[in-house]
């Protein structure tokens, strides 16, 4: 999963690199605004059903039949979540670029695209997830090279076709995850995506989503909101800057979404407390090297900046370096998050996902009038040391109350 994942990232940041070159750091701030609504609006679409699902098929991976129904009724409650979307999208379009993104008028057209689109996106995370739930995580990294290869073909394309619009940029890059969904058919049926309404099922679902919804939303929000702030506290060139540190800092991040895919679905199938005991042990000796690994990425930031983005971009050094010390943060906390599945204990998610929106909202509206983009760095630290301590205190505190019965 880390193999393939990083691999598919790498040629998504190639396509998001020549985006940024052929913008520039104006215009891309303003894609990375709409890029950023729409990771929020997926989770949105998303609610936490995506981990409910996975929990549940992965809980009964021998029996079809309850894993058909399960994917069924979930997909049809991201029906109902993506069609209040879409109207929010139509008729808030304006009050929302005006308003809450503080972007011109002119830019309503891309945010109501943004809305409406947003369905792909819903769509392809749902693919994936259903596979990673049923361990085929080759076809969900297949689904994940189809949707960044056809993002780097739009990026080659903008070359030869020099010029190219952003609206046209951003249109093509919300149809990307579409193309992504549809190749994961090769391996789960169609009818996996049939509606079906069980109340049964449904009240399972929601009672695992209604704690991992809140994380999510709150997470999206935390990992995103530090942009809009930028654009709302700065301007689009900052924004511009600050966005390219970002993306390239989530290369490394993905090693902690592959890291935690692959061990939240094997440690919830763990029964003998020695085998949770074994994987503690190891768990704390990959953070430690998570930790001092990707810290070490900060002393790259300056090349990774003129070999990706570009000279118009060097003022986001600095913030890049500390960006990769929260993201080694944040890999270390990763093989501790996937304990609350086996606890079963979805109120981490949420906890978790609130205090990492507050610290980020706070700190970023007390640092960055002071410190600039700097500032937006330094609060994302603050919250990833805060996560972290929090989660080995809450992982303590489950694993006592949970062999304690």
């Amino acid at each position: 999963m880390s193999v393939g994942n990083i691999g598919a990232t790498v040629i998504s940041a190639v396509a998001m690199i020549i985006f940024s070159r052929s913008l520039g750091p104006t215009n891309f701030g303003v894609f990375s605004v709409l890029f950023s609504l729409l990771l929020i609006l997926s989770r949105v679409g998303d609610m936490g059903l995506n981990i409910a699902v996975q929990r549940y098929i992965a809980q009964n991976k021998d029996n079809t039949s309850l894993i058909t129904k399960f994917s069924r009724v979930g997909f049809s409650l991201k029906l109902i979540l993506v069609g209040l979307i879409i109207l929010v999208g139509i008729f808030g379009a304006n009050f929302i670029t005006t308003t809450l993104l503080n972007l011109p008028s002119s830019n309503t057209l891309y945010v109501r695209l943004v809305f409406c689109l947003s369905l792909g996106v819903v769509f392809y995370e749902y693919m994936t997830s259903v596979l990673q739930a049923v361990q085929s995580f080759n076809y969900s990294i297949l689904c994940n090279w189809v949707q960044s290869g056809t993002k780097l073909v739009l990026g080659i394309f903008s070359l030869i076709v020099k010029e190219l619009s952003l609206f046209v940029i951003t249109l093509l890059y919300l149809f990307a995850p579409v193309l992504g969904g549809i190749v994961g058919f090769a391996k789960i049926p169609l009818s996996y995506f049939v509606p079906l309404w069980d109340q049964k099922i449904i009240a399972k679902l929601i009672s695992v989503s209604r704690w991992t919804g809140i994380a999510i939303i709150a997470a999206t929000i935390a990992d995103n909101v530090d942009i809009l702030i930028v654009q709302n506290l700065l301007n689009s060139y900052d924004t511009g800057l600050y966005s390219a540190a970002v993306r390239i800092a989530s290369v490394a991040s993905l090693f902690s979404f592959s890291l935690g895919t692959v061990l939240n679905v094997r440690v919830a199938s763990y029964k003998d407390k020695s085998h949770l005991t074994a994987y503690l042990k190891k768990a704390v000796s990959l953070a430690i090297i998570s930790l001092i690994g990707i810290s070490l990425l900060s002393l790259l930031s300056y090349p990774a900046i003129i070999f990706t983005v570009g000279q118009e971009f060097l003022g986001a050094v600095p913030t890049l370096q500390f960006l990769f010390i929260a993201t080694a943060i944040l890999t270390a906390t990763s093989p501790f998050v996937a304990l609350f599945y086996l606890f079963d204990r979805p109120q981490y998610f949420a906890l978790s996902g609130i205090i990492s929106t507050v610290l980020l909202l706070g700190g970023d509206i007390l640092l960055i009038p002071s410190y600039g983009l700097l500032g937006a760095a330094y609060a994302r630290i603050i919250m990833r040391v805060v996560v972290l301590l929090f989660t080995l205190w809450y992982a303590k505190k489950s694993f006592q109350k949970h062999y304690a019965s």
